[in-house]
């Protein structure tokens, strides 16, 4: 069933089988709404309902934003136009359908630690990220600097729950911006920059 989502002023319509904006997204949303993104150029991967992209459309960003799941690029084109938003949403697994560098790439993954009961409820596309939790993180970082500007940086979020990746032996460097404490885990939000004399 559907639902909606409420947010200063912005209404969004979530479907059946797409994210709905929770504390993860909370997190990013205070953080975009304090950046100068006017005429950069952003990338989002995994939009979910396109509250994210809205948000940066919003302040004057180029934003593009994807998501392997059809049904959420639906979604988030219908809740731009219906909000005022401009960006171009398109279907892609991570980077697979992404051309093109960006300054900003933002990601909010599945990113919680997978049980056998997961799998069978088959919540893993929206929530989890494989036994340790940074299955698809591990993937994101794979192919994030071939689309990342030199001097760009991305924004994701982990949880404490989440398995240590080792971002800086894909070449990053990382710094905490953001936390937000919650009942079972702690939400940060992590901004990653392109190493030194590191190729792209």
């Amino acid at each position: 069933m559907a639902q909606k989502f409420y947010y200063k002023g912005l209404v969004l319509n979530i479907p059946e089988g797409v994210y709905a904006p929770s504390e993860d997204s909370l997190l990013f949303a205070e953080t975009l709404e304090n950046m100068q993104l006017k005429g950069i150029k952003v990338l989002e991967i995994g939009t979910g309902s396109g509250f994210l992209a809205i948000l940066a459309a919003r302040k004057n960003a180029k934003v593009d934003a994807c998501d392997i799941n059809p049904i959420a690029v639906k979604a988030a084109r219908k809740n731009a136009e219906a909000n005022g938003a401009v960006f171009r949403a398109f279907v892609s697994d991570l980077f697979k359908n992404v051309k093109g560098r960006y300054e900003i790439i933002i990601f909010n993954p599945p990113y919680l630690p997978e049980d056998e009961e997961d799998e069978i409820a088959g919540r893993s596309m929206q929530y989890s990220g494989g036994r340790h939790g940074n299955k698809i993180i591990k993937k994101f970082l794979d192919g994030a600097k071939r689309h990342l500007n030199k001097d760009g940086r991305i924004l994701i979020v982990i949880s404490s729950l989440t398995k240590h990746v080792g971002m800086k032996k894909y070449g990053f460097e990382t710094r905490v911006i953001g936390k937000r404490k919650m009942w079972f885990e702690e939400l940060l939000l992590m901004e990653l920059t392109i190493k030194r004399n590191m190729p792209i």
